[in-house]
């Protein structure tokens, strides 16, 4: 299944020649936003939670895109696993010098989170152009939730009409990154 959903999340990269609009952000202007955001453009950090590089990738992200291939604990940012040599990555401390790789792995996650929320069982696209506790919601909103709290956790704050509004680690609440990245 995984090999599939990297298979399709290039065929899509290919087709649209990375030109994810996303909102109003072109694609390269949202990662922009979002690794000021996360890291304040650091691609060499790796926070207390383990989170690593400018966008602040865990481990769960990194397995699903193929650059790691996981360990017993996918779910804590202990990097025990192994690399896959995706982008010439073959270590935590590779990735995290690599500029042109976690912009690639960037991309992809952007891609790969859209095609989630656009899903059928989901149908989060459907409350782009719609407002949510306030809120604008678009492209650029949606995914930059679903990087903070995972798609469910967008899901929850979209189909719960903002009762819902899941925060990470840090307490940020998904509301937060979908209001500042709502850029239309």
């Amino acid at each position: 299944m995984r090999q599939l959903v990297r298979t399709v999340v290039t065929a899509l990269m290919f087709l649209s020649g990375h030109q994810l609009a996303a909102g109003g952000y072109e694609l390269s202007s949202l990662m922009r936003a979002l690794a000021i955001r996360e890291s304040n453009g650091d691609y060499g950090v790796v926070n207390s939670l383990g989170y690593l590089g400018a966008y602040q990738f865990g481990e769960p992200a990194l397995l699903d895109l193929g650059f790691y291939s996981g360990d017993a604990t996918p779910d804590v940012n202990d990097w025990t696993g192994a690399w896959t040599g995706k982008a010439g990555v073959h270590s935590r401390d590779d990735f995290l010098a690599k500029v042109a790789a976690q912009d690639q792995a960037m991309r992809e996650w952007l891609e790969l989170l859209w095609r989630y929320a656009s899903h059928p069982d989901l149908q989060l696209d459907s409350y782009v152009g719609r407002s949510v506790k306030g809120i604008p919601i678009s492209k650029s909103g949606v995914l930059a939730g679903a990087h903070l709290v995972g798609i469910f956790g967008v899901a929850a704050f979209l189909r719960s009409d903002g009762v819902e509004d899941t925060r990470d680690p840090f307490g940020v609440p998904v509301s937060e990154y979908v209001r500042t990245f709502e850029r239309d």
